[in-house]
């Protein structure tokens, strides 16, 4: 059976043996001989592809999921169709469902259907998504679809367990121009934070990501400790946004505090504590948590 021209419909059996060869050819990298074999294929990441448009899809695939041997768990033969059942350990070496390279190696299991009819063989591919999120660790949230007022994004938080008062603070915005380039700019931010977090004066950030933007907030107990930051890690990032090789663009204010209200409910009564107190006119310790 060939892709691209009619062909008499196979038999079970038949089926069985080919899904088992697209497996070992998937497996071992001979994309040409998947794509040549397949009319047209589909799984949780495309609504159908077929040739050229398939091996560039796997291709894919095997980038982000770099995958160590193929085991078949399962052959189920129908009359019209045979559902083949494997699991492959995969290395998370680059993006996927939005998550960045996280170097896990982890065993991600799926089902083949094939069917055939006078175009060629047919294969839906059936994966469990958010198992394979969770097992890189990162978890399914639900998000609302942008509409043309509002976008929408993720955030994070870097806490310091710190009780100065906020003095300024600096908002970064940077302008992506590829999921490659969030991601180099997501782990100079980690470099970023880890000496920051030892730096004079820094109480804290927040990030965000929205589209193609990714904003951070973060406070520090003075002006002079925002001039401060010159951690090398900082300076590194800077050096290849001028260069001309991060970023299509950067916006960088320093804002000093004008005015500040904290209100703290206690946990025991409910009534407001005071923000200077210790305790709550209760007796219950009054609980102070970082700005940021």
């Amino acid at each position: 059976m060939t892709a691209g021209s009619p062909t008499a419909r196979a038999t079970p059996t038949e089926r069985a043996m080919l899904a088992r060869d697209l497996v070992e050819a998937w497996g071992a990298g001979d994309l040409d001989r998947v794509s040549g074999r397949i009319a047209w294929y589909r799984d949780p990441l495309t609504d159908g592809v077929a040739g050229p448009d398939l091996t560039a899809h796997a291709q894919r695939w095997r980038d982000a999921l770099d995958p160590g041997g193929w085991q078949v768990l399962d052959v189920a033969e129908g009359s019209a169709s045979v559902a083949l059942t494997w699991s492959v350990e995969v290395t998370h070496r680059g993006r996927v469902l939005g998550a960045a390279p996280t170097g896990r190696t982890v065993t991600l299991t799926g089902t083949d259907v094939l069917t055939d009819d006078d175009t060629g063989v047919r294969v839906v591919r059936h994966l469990d998504l958010p198992a394979l999120a969770d097992a890189l660790d990162h978890h399914v949230v639900l998000r609302p679809g942008d509409t043309d007022a509002q976008r929408f994004g993720s955030a994070s938080r870097i806490p310091v367990d710190s009780d100065a008062e906020v003095g300024a603070l600096a908002l970064t915005w940077l302008g992506v121009r590829a999921e490659s380039e969030a991601d180099d700019v997501d782990r100079l931010s980690v470099e970023v934070f880890r000496a920051l977090r030892a730096s004079k004066g820094f109480l804290g950030a927040v990030t965000v990501d929205i589209g193609d933007r990714k904003y951070t907030l973060s406070a520090f107990d003075s002006l002079d400790s925002v001039r401060s930051v010159q951690n090398r890690a900082h300076r590194r990032a800077v050096r290849r946004f001028f260069s001309g090789r991060l970023c299509s663009e950067a916006v960088v204010t320093t804002w000093a505090a004008a005015s500040s209200a904290r209100f703290r409910r206690c946990a025991g009564c409910d009534d407001l504590v005071p923000a200077d107190a210790a305790t709550c006119e209760c007796g219950r310790p009054a609980v102070r948590s970082a700005l940021l």
